[in-house]
């Protein structure tokens, strides 16, 4: 799948043509959740001075398409996590074809190390990113704590780059990841872009992240993912709200110029 954004060309490549994702990738010629990548830019880009960040995680990097626009338009390094090795072939091939500084871990994140396997629902045939990791002794996949993969990474690679944001999809087991990044959400306190399908796994988010300081204050994407931060007041409700309004006038435009 190749399309331009900003005026730079990018190709895509995914598991499947019936893949959920890569159909809106084909039909809208532009990258997947588009309002979610594009808000995350700004709201990192307001909290670093308009600068790139200097390392931002996609956690449950699927295919590498949020990868991909991390690593383009928001931070200097992208550290992409991904346990399926379906999806694996795809990330690494995106990722290779569109960026140069980045780096990929083949495991799934949890609150202990751990064993695991890919567990794939009996509705999701054609949608990759509804795969989840599920424990088991016997599996395949690596599960690890997000706070041991970081200071791997100081130590092995030499980023000791605070982590200004982190993007996580993990279909259901986003609390198991936060309590294995205990030791980061203290330090780096990030902006955080959690995905909760239901109202259910986002008050258990909410409970959760209460105890580091965080709120939520925006929610973008088909399948809700939401904005938190630990930089709550009047000011950051009311930048967003501007936000908001002038992102939806400039696609409303952008819709009736098209028609004219």
């Amino acid at each position: 799948m190749d399309f331009v954004y900003r005026g730079r060309n990018f190709t895509l490549v995914g598991a499947s043509e019936r893949d959920h994702i890569v159909s809106v990738i084909r039909n809208t010629e532009a990258f997947y959740e588009l309002d979610l990548l594009e808000y995350m830019q700004w709201a990192i880009a307001k909290r670093e001075g308009k600068r790139r960040a200097g390392l931002v995680l996609d956690v449950g990097a699927n295919i590498g398409n949020h990868a991909v626009f991390i690593g383009t338009f928001i931070a200097k390094h992208v550290i992409a996590i991904e346990p399926n090795p379906e999806s694996l072939v795809c990330l690494r091939e995106n990722l290779e074809c569109n960026l140069e500084d980045y780096t990929i871990h083949d495991c799934a994140l949890g609150a202990s190390t751990g064993r695991g396997r890919v567990h794939m629902p009996e509705n999701a045939a054609d949608n990759l990113g509804m795969a989840r990791i599920v424990a088991d002794d016997e599996g395949l996949i690596n599960i690890r704590t997000l706070d041991d993969l970081i200071a791997e990474q100081n130590d092995v690679l030499g980023i000791t780059t605070p982590v200004t944001g982190m993007k996580i999809d993990v279909e259901g087991m986003e609390i198991p990841v936060l309590k294995g990044a205990r030791d980061m959400l203290l330090r780096d306190s990030p902006e955080l872009f959690i995905e909760a399908a239901t109202s259910k796994q986002l008050a258990e988010i909410e409970v959760f992240l209460d105890e580091f300081g965080y709120r939520k204050v925006a929610t973008w994407a088909a399948t809700p993912t939401h904005h938190f931060t630990t930089k709550r007041n009047v000011t950051t409700r009311l930048s967003i709200l501007t936000y908001k309004v002038r992102r939806r006038l400039k696609y409303r435009l952008k819709w009736l110029s098209g028609r004219a």
